[in-house]
């Protein structure tokens, strides 16, 4: 599945096979986040899906550092799940 833009927001749910694999996933996407100091929203829910949303908020908009944020969250998914 690919990203979506909703409310002007790129956004993108995955899933995990438990909330233990969800946040394990999610520590690499933070180290990521906290490197570039571009951060997602994210929303956990049934313990098993994550819902992330990429907005660049000093802008107001969807910049290119949502979409290489969005490509690193899709390369390291893959990598995650095999």
């Amino acid at each position: 599945m690919s990203w979506l833009i909703e409310n002007d927001k790129l956004v993108k749910e995955f899933s995990f096979n438990d909330l233990t694999q969800l946040t394990q996933f999610l520590q690499i996407v933070a180290v990521h986040a906290d490197k570039t100091d571009h951060h997602p929203n994210v929303c956990i829910f049934k313990a098993k899906q994550m819902k992330v949303e990429l907005m660049s908020h000093d802008k107001k908009a969807i910049t290119s550092r949502d979409h290489a944020l969005a490509k690193f969250i899709d390369d390291a998914y893959d990598e995650f799940v095999g």
